[in-house]
């Protein structure tokens, strides 16, 4: 059911991704704590959280945003490839495979991409994004809760400005 929504470029209906991260949070290994990522996506997710949280009295600490120009983010989406046998991952620009379609890992030929990479449902995914997730950013920051991170550069130093920012959480 979950699949059918993103390989259309669909969100998921927050009553099923809210019943996932509930379920998953409910696990003892989240007892000291957890990291959610692409989560909550509406501000009915993020109210759902909140009051899941506020019932088992677990504070949020903090939400980040990564700030990446939507050209970016489509550049990055689209460019992404993996291989069907190992499940390896490339990029067609940003992590070239050494020979052309084939994997570095195991010698398979034939990289793929998935379906909700591919142009027109990247751009589909960009367009529901700000039409609701992007709300989030203020719904967050209203609570004082938003630490905003620059999403462009290579990958360690985006992660260096990542651990800045959860370093800066008590």
């Amino acid at each position: 059911e979950f699949k059918s929504y993103t390989s259309a470029g669909k969100l998921v209906p927050d009553s099923l991704v809210v019943a996932m991260v509930a379920e998953r949070l409910a696990k003892p290994d989240c007892g000291s704590g957890f990291l959610l990522d692409g989560f909550p996506r509406t501000v009915g997710q993020a109210e759902a959280l909140e009051a899941w949280l506020l019932e088992r009295d677990i504070p949020l600490d903090v939400v980040l945003n990564l700030s990446v120009p939507d050209e970016l983010l489509a550049e990055r989406a689209e460019g992404r490839r993996f291989c069907d046998s190992c499940k390896a991952s490339f990029h067609i620009k940003f992590a070239v495979p050494k020979t052309e379609n084939t994997c570095d890992h195991c010698g398979h030929v034939g990289l793929s991409q998935r379906d909700d990479d591919k142009a027109e449902v990247v751009q589909l995914r960009i367009g529901e994004y700000n039409e609701k997730t992007s709300p989030l950013i203020g719904f967050f920051k209203n609570r004082n809760l938003l630490k905003e991170v620059d999403g462009v550069g290579e990958l360690p130093v985006v992660e260096s400005r990542l651990r800045d920012a959860l370093g800066s959480v008590s």
